[in-house]
């Protein structure tokens, strides 16, 4: 059995950055695909932070109407992870659009790997806490941290200095995690950088141009990553 994993799909109210083609394909080419599978989408299906739950329901109805026919199929199941931008609705997405054979979880382990959105990993955000809540003010006083420790002068601190030193601290608390719980690998989204090594890989996004898919072959446990649809089914 084939385990497909994506995650950061940030459906909104909007058209804005959200790869509507991409995923629609996806699902279309799941609904076709004959065989037992499982889908985990690894957090941020929704885009609730700046978006009204029951607008991006409207708005999604032929990817939403997609999901619940996947979710009909034989021997389909489907885990869904709350991600920060999900705004815990997940929930309700089940109960709105009538998922069958789904789970919601925030965290899920098996064959000692783990699954998860990936927040635990992210500097910015602490346990049970919303994107809403203080995420400016906390990335403020985080950055400016930064900035005394390297005896950087505002200046220096550009947009891709702090994406890079941004994205390598996620990466480390990732790493550590991992050897800490004695897990063999750890599998998250949350960034949108799509990337596979032997401690985790990083499920990447569904926005703008991208379509990232991991796909775990549950017989013999080996994953595979993908940027092309076309590749895959």
């Amino acid at each position: 059995m084939l385990r497909f994993i994506i995650s950061d799909l940030h459906l909104n109210s909007w058209e804005d950055n959200t790869n509507i083609d991409g995923i629609k394909l996806f699902f279309e080419k799941l609904l076709k695909y004959k065989n037992s599978f499982e889908l985990f989408i690894l957090g941020d299906l929704l885009e609730c932070s700046q978006g009204n739950y029951k607008e991006i329901l409207k708005f999604h109805k032929e990817i939403f109407n997609l999901l619940y026919r996947i979710s009909k199929k034989k021997k389909v199941l489907i885990s869904l992870f709350n991600g920060n931008h999900d705004d815990y609705k997940l929930c309700d997405l089940m109960v709105d659009i009538d998922l069958k054979k789904t789970m919601v979880y925030n965290f899920y382990i098996e064959d000692n790997i783990y699954y998860s959105h990936g927040r635990e990993f992210d500097p910015l955000f602490r346990d049970k806490e919303s994107l809403k809540t203080r995420f400016l003010e906390r990335a403020i006083k985080y950055f400016g941290k930064i900035e005394k420790k390297l005896k950087l002068n505002k200046n220096d601190i550009d947009d891709n200095f702090i994406s890079n030193y941004y994205h390598k601290k996620i990466q480390e608390k990732a790493v550590n995690f991992k050897k800490n719980n004695g897990y063999n690998k750890v599998i998250f989204g949350h960034t949108h950088i799509f990337e596979s090594n032997k401690n985790y890989i990083n499920t990447g996004c569904m926005t703008l141009n991208n379509t990232d898919i991991t796909i775990l072959n549950k017989s013999t446990g080996l994953f595979q990553v993908f940027k092309d649809i076309e590749e895959v089914l």
